[in-house]
């Protein structure tokens, strides 16, 4: 038994084991996958004694907040806050779909404050609403959220109370996720190597004759795909994010399709074409479960 053999042999085992894990991975639940996310981080509060909800414009009765009637009256300034441009609290007032949030944060080691809102509910155009124990209420402008989940920063060290409503207070910040969108691309280039070059040693492709060619092409059309899903994560909602996902994977086939047939020379152009679909479709299904599990 030759070394090639039992490489093969390890590599059909490495394939079965990812097969079964996409088979078997729980991602088919109607309420699965990536819900947008949203956390803001107050600065400049030196105490936790406010309450702060997020400004819509979808008007709703249904709120779905649990709180009592007397903690509604006592946050009523809130509550009842209704602006020129239709804004309204999303929490306190409802929103068409969910959004799961509370009006209180969690004090931070820093002295910050974290506020976490989550669900289908969170919306891209907002306005930040703080009410303060004395009855203060501070209002920010209107925020656009660019990144599907989110971290923000509200930065109300240098504002001055000098009524009690003031608007267009503070400083909202967008952070973007560098770190996290490095390791998701590092992650999805070396599983869609893996897979990809355990496949074609499967289908009789030799690492002498091929590895470069593969090897090349896929880190190639892997930075075009990542760099294609990190813009429209930061452009569009998350059903044309997924639309442009399937369509980008269809032309890297169609370019995989191409290179192959020009470069790869130790198979004929069918089994060529048979390896570079199954291979494809093997990482498109990676790339689903990666994305519904994050």
């Amino acid at each position: 038994m030759n070394n090639n053999y039992k490489l093969k042999k390890w590599l059909q085992i490495l394939f079965i084991g990812i097969l079964f894990l996409i088979l078997f991975t729980p991602i088919v639940s109607a309420d699965t996958g990536p819900k947008p996310s949203l956390d803001i981080i107050v600065l400049g509060m030196d105490t936790d004694e406010y309450w702060l909800d997020l400004l819509v414009k979808n008007n709703s009765s249904r709120s779905w907040l649990e709180i009592t009637k007397e903690e509604r009256m006592k946050l009523s300034k809130l509550t009842e806050y209704y602006d020129d441009e239709g804004f309204h609290p999303a929490l306190l007032g409802g929103t068409y779909v969910p959004l799961a949030g509370k009006l209180k944060g969690e004090k931070q080691d820093d002295g910050s404050f974290l506020h976490k809102f989550s669900y289908v509910g969170v919306p891209e155009l907002f306005k930040i609403a703080i009410l303060k124990q004395d009855g203060t209420l501070i209002i920010s402008d209107i925020v656009n959220r660019t990144q599907f989940q989110s971290v923000m920063t509200y930065d109300l060290r240098n504002v001055k109370i000098t009524e009690d409503i003031v608007l267009s207070a503070g400083k909202v910040s967008e952070m973007i996720p560098w770190i996290n969108m490095l390791i998701y691309f590092g992650i999805r280039l070396i599983l869609t190597l893996l897979i990809e070059i355990a496949i074609a040693l499967m289908f009789g492709f030799t690492f002498k004759k091929s590895f470069k060619v593969l090897l090349i092409t896929n880190i190639a059309t892997q930075i075009i795909l990542n760099g294609i899903i990190l813009f429209s994560d930061s452009t569009v909602n998350l059903f044309t994010g997924i639309l442009i996902f399937i369509i980008v994977e269809f032309l890297i086939i169609i370019v995989e399709l191409i290179t192959y047939l020009k470069f790869l020379t130790e198979k004929s152009k069918i089994w060529i074409a048979v390896y570079t679909i199954i291979a494809n479709l093997m990482s498109i299904v990676v790339g689903f479960m990666l994305f519904f599990i994050s």
